[in-house]
Order: structure tokens, then sequence, then C-alpha cells
């Protein structure tokens, strides 16, 4: 199927949040199975290069970009505008007139959703029960996936670190660490636990990272879905920590990771003692969860993803 008539345009998808990596993507899908010409959409005046590759993500800048204000220009009314939740204090719903699709990637980035919108898509039951409830929309669910090319499994359990690994580049998953550091240490004074906390890391050296660890320790409170979590499984790495809601789509304590409430640092910490006095107690975790990781491929994600829109937008 062709429709070479009807631009795609995708606000901030050069982005270097997961969100904007995500509807990067779809708009490729876009692209690819209906050909439709593809365009990133950027709000500052700072142009990227094409032929770059992206600093944290695996995919380089092959798509033209413009800014809002010429593509604004440029839109026909049965083009397509994707975006996701972050930006809906923008009322791109009620401003352009063009088809418009939300990828729903979570429920804290906004202080008020743009229901405005023709089409919504939920990463997750989380945050489509909570769309639901609040803005009396039901999205459709499609999960995100994982670059399997570069999240694998490459070491054995035995020849990695037992230092635990935080990935910090969310500002509150800081302070929940301190705080559960120092209430652990209150809690076993003669510990030796040790964490290993990173930020400003690339796919590739977050790959890595996993594969020389036994353990990641997840602390976000919230996330609409989370790729980390799944993205530390994929790559033989016991996950322990807060499913962040988000999550409860593929963790399941104690069958492929351990976890606990959020806020609940008494039971968190004693996971970590026992991780701490027997370090290979994850090892068992660790195939049900590369089994998990597995379904979440691009491969389910682009047909998915094609079946909707042939479904919704492209169905005319």
């Amino acid at each position: 199927m062709s429709d070479s008539k009807r631009n795609v345009y995708v606000f901030n998808g050069y982005g270097d949040r997961g969100g904007a990596f995500l509807n990067f993507q779809l708009g490729r899908i876009c692209h690819k199975k209906f050909g439709s010409p593809l365009f990133m959409v950027r709000n500052l005046r700072k142009k990227r290069s094409l032929n770059e590759t992206h600093p944290r993500f695996d995919y380089s800048f092959e798509f033209p970009e413009v800014h809002l204000d010429k593509m604004k220009e440029m839109v026909k009314p049965d083009d397509l505008f994707i975006c996701n939740p972050t930006h809906s204090t923008k009322w791109f719903g009620l401003e352009l007139p063009m088809k418009k699709l939300m990828y729903m990637q979570g429920i804290n980035t906004y202080p008020v959703l743009d229901i405005f919108y023709d089409h919504y898509v939920s990463v997750s039951h989380f945050v489509q029960q909570h769309i639901e409830k609040i803005y009396n929309i039901k999205p459709q669910i499609i999960s995100p996936f994982i670059n399997h090319s570069i999240f694998q499994n490459k070491t054995p359990w035995k020849q990695r670190s037992n230092d635990l690994l935080i990935l910090g580049y969310k500002g509150y998953a800081r302070p929940v660490f301190q705080y559960l550091q120092q209430y652990y240490k209150e809690k076993y004074p003669t510990s030796y636990i040790q964490f290993k906390i990173v930020d400003g890391v690339s796919q590739k050296e977050l790959s890595d990272l996993f594969n020389q660890h036994k353990y990641y320790l997840t602390l976000n409170p919230c996330e609409g879905f989370g790729l980390p979590p799944l993205e530390a499984m994929a790559c033989g790495c016991a996950v322990v920590g807060f499913d962040s809601m988000g999550g409860r789509d593929y963790l399941y304590h104690e069958k492929n990771a351990y976890i606990v409430d959020y806020g609940d640092f008494e039971q968190l910490a004693e996971y970590l003692r026992i991780i701490e006095l027997d370090p290979d107690i994850g090892e068992s975790l660790v195939k049900e969860a590369i089994g998990t990781a597995s379904h979440f491929s691009y491969s389910r994600f682009e047909t998915e993803w094609t079946k909707y829109l042939e479904k919704h937008v492209y169905n005319d």
C-alpha cells in the first residue's frame, strides 16, 4: 500500500527520550509500510544535520527536519501529526488542521491531557486505565519494543559484578536512591553492599553495563511502561525494585524479577539483604526474564502498528 500524498509529521522525533524514539519509529512505519513522506518537526531553531548518528539511540537522522512554523505552512487535511502527551499544553489537537495521533507513553509529564486528537494509543494497561478513568478515553494498547540487536545476554552470570546497577537519568531516581541507601545502612550497619549509578549513556553502553552486572535496581516511582528494566532482562541482568506501575505488563514478582510496591523500603531492603548475602540467588530469574523480554520485539511492534494504521488512518 502506498500513500505518497499524505505527509506524516513527528513532533520532536529526534529527541533524546524514549518517547521521542518510539514516535520516530512509528513515523518510520508510516513511511516504510504506506509510502508517506516523513518529516521530523522541531520547535527549536537549531537543526540537526542528516546522516548523523543519534547520541543515545541506535538510528541515524535520515529524514528531513522542519520547524513547527514551516510545518504549519505545509499541512493538508489528510496529513498525519504524531505526538506524545508531554506536549499537551501546546494544544495541537485544537490548532492543527490535520489528522492527529497521540502515542500515550506516560501520565505524569503533562498537567492536563489534550483531548482533541483523533487517535489515542497507549503503551500499557496502566496508562490505558488512567486515561479512561480521568478523561473517558480508552486507547488501544500497543506496547513498545526493545532493540534486541543491542540488548542481548552476552556474559555468563558468574563473570558479572555483584554491585547493583542504577540508572539515574531521571531526576527523582537519585533522591529515592539516597533515601534507600541511608535506610539500608541504618537497618544493616555491617552491610558491604555496593551500588553503581550511571547516567548519560547510549543504548550500546547501557547494554554493556547490564552485561557487567548481575542486578539492576529500578527506583522510578512512575513510568508509562519503562524500557530499562526490560532491556536489563534481555541482557540477563536480574531486576529488583519498584514496578513503576507501567512495568506491571512484564514484571512478575519472583518469576522474572524481585518487585515491591512503590515506597515499600522495608521490603526492598530485605530483598537487597538477601541478594547481598547470596549474590547468585537471582540467577534463577534470568531465564524467565530473557523469555519475557523476547516478546517485546520490533517485529511485533511494527505488525501491531501496521494493522492499527491500516484500520484507523490509511482507510480511505
